[in-house]
């Protein structure tokens, strides 16, 4: 999803009269440092927790929770503290749209009727067996509205189902890539 916004922005930016692309290069992102740190809980949580068996995945599956929730908190800490970029800051709001049903479920909740309909088989096939530590199906979650409820079918990929998060998130990183690329827009 993230990846066909960053086209979408790249598409639109061909119609803008005034832009340069070295904006890119050049922004001047605060706390940059707490998104890779996020990135890499992410990353290292996931790595960790595949490895299956020892003291430290066993650790990290059981504090998953906790780890996901900080590290997504350091996301939205960077991208609010960029708030004087549109883009930013609606990005940041997605963010926070998905880690509250994250935080009262412990895991993001995925319709199962969604689901089904991805045919993605090895999405089904993990969740529904309760193999994922990151998302799950809930007979009554809190927060539904704002859980994983929209069925994708991607052209390219694999089909997901998305939240509402998702989306404000990919309207943002439109918006801050056109603001960036703009000229005298910062």
């Amino acid at each position: 999803m993230f990846l066909e916004s960053i086209i979408i922005a790249l598409i639109i930016s061909l119609f803008i009269r005034d832009k340069n692309y070295k904006n890119l290069i050049y922004f001047n992102f605060r706390n940059l440092n707490l998104i890779f740190i996020g990135i890499i809980i992410l990353f290292a949580i996931n790595f960790i927790t595949s490895l299956g068996s020892g003291s430290l995945s066993e650790f990290v599956s059981k504090y998953y929770y906790i780890f996901h929730i900080l590290a997504l908190s350091l996301l939205v800490i960077s991208l609010l503290s960029n708030k004087d970029n549109l883009g930013f800051l609606i990005m940041g709001i997605g963010v926070l749209l998905n880690i509250i049903p994250i935080i009262f479920n412990k895991k993001m909740p995925v319709s199962f009727e969604a689901l089904m309909k991805t045919e993605n088989q090895r999405a089904i096939d993990i969740i529904v067996n309760n193999n994922s530590l990151s998302h799950g199906i809930f007979e009554n979650p809190k927060f539904y509205f704002l859980s994983d409820i929209i069925p994708i079918t991607k052209l390219i990929g694999e089909s997901v189902v998305i939240s509402i998060g998702d989306i404000v998130i990919s309207i943002g990183l439109i918006i801050a890539l056109i603001k960036i690329i703009k000229i005298g827009s910062e």
